[in-house]
């Protein structure tokens, strides 16, 4: 079945193993999918890969430590090697 996703609906993508879990405003969604070859298909001024196994929709932050960014209340890890990438896209001190 095909469903249509709005980019703005997206929130985040969680990759597990082959498949993607996309977290959407009002529902989730599973995909056979690998996480790059989404992320490839995605604006690159919306969407950002924060760690091996996630991506963030950039509109939903609401909040950034060192480690972690939230989105509402969910708590997103930022894998070591993309922290520098967060700080410069974000332009924060983290």
């Amino acid at each position: 079945m095909l469903i249509k996703i709005r980019f703005d609906d997206l929130i985040w993508i969680k990759s597990e193993l082959n498949y993607l879990e996309l977290y959407c405003r009002e529902n989730k969604h599973l995909i056979r999918s690998s996480l790059k070859e989404f992320i490839d298909k995605l604006p690159s001024e919306s969407f950002l890969q924060v760690h091996k196994s996630y991506c963030i929709n950039l509109k939903y932050i609401t909040a950034i430590d060192h480690s972690n960014i939230w989105l509402k209340d969910v708590q997103i890890p930022i894998g070591r090697s993309y922290v520098e990438t967060v700080k410069k896209l974000l332009n924060v001190e983290i």
